[in-house]
């Protein structure tokens, strides 16, 4: 057996490992109830980041017809003078059961000019955009995601330990003292007999 806990002596350490171990029971319910309630959150997050991950892609493959249709209508020199300036992506974060993680993101697009562009160019401009914010909204679901599973992989371990190593070293600990103090107690009563008679 692993090394027992520092308690106090006698009666004092009984009622300190009662309490230790109802204080350890409370903790390793509290913390398998969050696994319960992070695990529904990462099954949702994941769905999330399948439909995402789809959106992305159908996104990917309109912005890439656009940008074919624009190259064939206006050649591959009116493209690459369309090409824009970088946008700027900022993350909005939120808590769930206390795992910090980011919820969504806004995107600052760039500004240039439509003018002199073609249909074809503008719907390929169009299209791109559409295909960048689903990757961003891809990104965030993945984080979120990574972050959520991390926490539950961690609250799962603690809860664990608790259940598996910490209450039964403490039971243990528990269960030899008040083995001691009954043994203490039955000679005390045999010495008062003893002197009694």
């Amino acid at each position: 057996m692993a090394a027992s806990v520092r308690s106090p002596a006698g009666r004092a350490g009984r009622l300190w490992l009662r309490h230790r171990i109802a204080v350890a029971e409370r903790g390793a319910g509290e913390l398998e109830r969050k696994v319960q309630l992070v695990s529904a959150e990462v099954r949702r997050r994941k769905a999330q980041v399948d439909r995402s991950r789809e959106q992305w892609r159908s996104a990917c493959e309109e912005a890439e017809r656009w940008m074919l249709r624009a190259g064939f209508v206006g050649g591959i020199d009116s493209v690459r003078q369309a090409r824009t300036t970088p946008v700027e992506v900022a993350m909005t974060w939120t808590t769930t059961m206390g795992v910090r993680h980011p919820d969504g993101a806004t995107i600052e697009p760039a500004a240039s000019p439509d003018i002199g562009m073609s249909a074809a160019i503008l719907q390929a401009r169009q299209a791109s955009a559409t295909a960048l914010r689903a990757s961003v909204d891809v990104a965030t679901a993945q984080s979120a995601l990574a972050a959520l599973d991390s926490a539950l992989l961690t609250t799962r371990r603690r809860a664990r330990v608790l259940r598996r190593h910490w209450l039964p070293r403490l039971q243990s600990q528990l269960h030899g003292l008040e083995i001691s103090l009954e043994q203490a107690e039955q000679e005390d009563q045999a010495r008062l007999r003893r002197v009694h008679s």
